[in-house]
């Protein structure tokens, strides 16, 4: 959705809250069907009438400012598929304080659909929710579903006096997510190159993934002071979550007479 589009709804939402009859913070129908998430959004978007009343649980990262109607309803926009910027959603709650950027949890029912136009004409569809609880979250919140999840608790390489870490790998079915923490303990400035990480199932290897349809993960440190210990999450593309992975990763120092050789990590197979 193109940001002239996004501004042409958030004033309809307002309109759309002072003309309201009945307040959309009640909703009444059947007995729910079905629990509505991530996973089977698109199911609600195809139609979201159908599903009146049924329950949501699901992370949204707000786009526009709040409209606050003369009845002390709130709308928030977001999108429930924040790395493709798609579908997205309409939040009714009383829930203050939530800003444009924020990520957030929303627990409720489906309220129905909101159809406007856009800043060009077109026409534009949106679910909306009535919600029960909205909470902070954070972008990990909004990941895509892990797969499988492998913790390491002693996954730790030093070259130089330049500890790095990985503490974790999430096999999520459009990325690889690497957790990471880069400790500096020498007596220069230390460097870390997400770019260069890659990773090895059998004989495929695959490198850091730069797509533009990612979440802006916490990101480790490129450029390190003595002393500094940073953290953050490396994305690599899909890979076969049962498989044994072998990560290299690649640090250097200032001091160009240490020479360094990759980090390297094995993950096991499931």
């Amino acid at each position: 959705m193109h940001r002239r589009a996004i501004v042409s709804l958030a004033f309809a939402v307002v309109t759309l809250l002072g003309v309201c009859g009945s307040s959309p913070l009640s909703v009444s129908g059947a007995k729910p069907k079905i629990t509505f998430s991530v996973q089977n959004w698109a199911k609600l978007v195809a139609d979201p009438k159908a599903y009146a009343g049924d329950p949501v649980n699901i992370v949204l990262q707000i786009f526009t400012d709040p409209q606050t109607a003369s009845n002390g309803i709130i709308a928030y926009q977001g999108y429930a598929d924040p790395a493709r910027d798609n579908w997205a959603t309409i939040v009714y709650t009383r829930v203050k304080g939530i800003e444009s950027g924020d990520f957030v949890k929303v627990r409720g029912v489906v309220y129905g659909q909101f159809t406007g136009k856009n800043a060009l004409g077109g026409s534009i569809t949106d679910v909306t929710l009535v919600a029960s609880h909205v909470t902070e979250a954070s972008v990990l919140d909004a990941a895509p579903p892990a797969i499988r999840t492998v913790k390491l608790t002693s996954a730790r390489d030093v070259q130089h006096d330049i500890v790095v870490r990985v503490t974790e790998v999430d096999f999520a079915a459009s990325e690889t997510r690497v957790f990471v923490t880069v400790a500096n303990d020498s007596q220069t400035e230390a460097s870390f190159y997400p770019f260069d990480a890659k990773a090895v199932q059998g004989d495929t290897q695959v490198s850091a993934d730069d797509s533009s349809e990612l979440l802006q993960y916490p990101a480790v440190e490129t450029d390190l002071m003595p002393g500094v210990v940073s953290r953050g999450v490396l994305v690599l593309p899909a890979m076969n979550p049962s498989r044994a992975t072998t990560i290299y990763l690649s640090a250097g120092s200032n001091d160009f007479t240490e020479t360094f050789d990759p980090f390297v990590f094995q993950v096991p197979a499931k």
